[in-house]
């Protein structure tokens, strides 16, 4: 099979006060065309930091990466890759939920602005038709009354209201994988089921257009 991403023996560590710190120690895994993969791990156990080394979102050079780690994306080297070679890979190719949406999300401005503003600037659209496009969106996650949630602020939204909101950004680009950064973090169990049922209706609604590297 077609293998989109391949880590392997990836190592990262943190320049600290006390010396250099491990986050990360000797992990490998691919993902594969058409599936949906778990990284199941405790807090702290440095899930994060793998989903964001994926991005090179990592602060550099308080973070290292070992001689023998390696990330592919499409069979491309990403770590010390170009800026430019990055750039075209986040949020176009590869997008990111992360764990608390009202850190991601601008309390100032609707939610329904929010996803239109990403559309115009990743695409060459009308201004109505962007908003069209962010309110199927809205649908798509499954927002309810979205004529009336896309001008609500992040503030007037639920925690699992917000997370829809955050995996409809996402989804923006149509990228070809989706890293869910514990997309269930500070919501009740029952909200926490219909967010991770929601992510599989997605990948076989979107008839898997995207791979889904899921935190847990």
């Amino acid at each position: 099979m077609s293998k989109i991403l391949e880590i392997n023996n990836l190592s990262i560590n943190f320049a600290t006060r006390d010396g250099s710190f491990t986050a990360v120690n000797n992990i490998s895994f691919d993902i594969e065309k058409n599936q949906t993969m778990a990284l199941v791990g405790e807090s702290g156990s440095g899930k994060s930091v793998t989903a964001m080394s994926i991005l090179q979102l990592l602060p550099k050079p308080q973070a290292t990466y070992s001689q023998e780690s390696s990330i592919k994306f499409n069979n491309k080297e990403i770590i010390d890759a170009a800026k430019e070679d990055l750039l075209s890979i986040r949020g176009n190719i590869v997008s990111m939920i992360f764990q608390e949406p009202m850190t991601s999300l601008n309390p100032y401005h609707r939610v329904g602005n929010q996803i239109t503003e990403s559309i115009l600037l990743h695409s060459n659209v009308s201004k109505k038709e962007a908003i069209k496009e962010a309110m199927d969106l809205m649908s798509l996650v499954e927002i309810d009354d979205v004529s009336r949630r896309f001008y609500s602020y992040p503030h007037e939204l639920s925690g699992g209201q917000r997370q829809r909101i955050m995996i409809a950004m996402a989804l923006v680009n149509k990228p070809e994988l989706l890293i869910a950064d514990e997309p269930t973090t500070a919501l009740d169990v029952t909200i926490q089921a219909q967010i991770l049922d929601l992510m599989g209706k997605l990948k076989t609604e979107l008839a898997c257009q995207f791979y889904l590297l899921l935190m847990i």
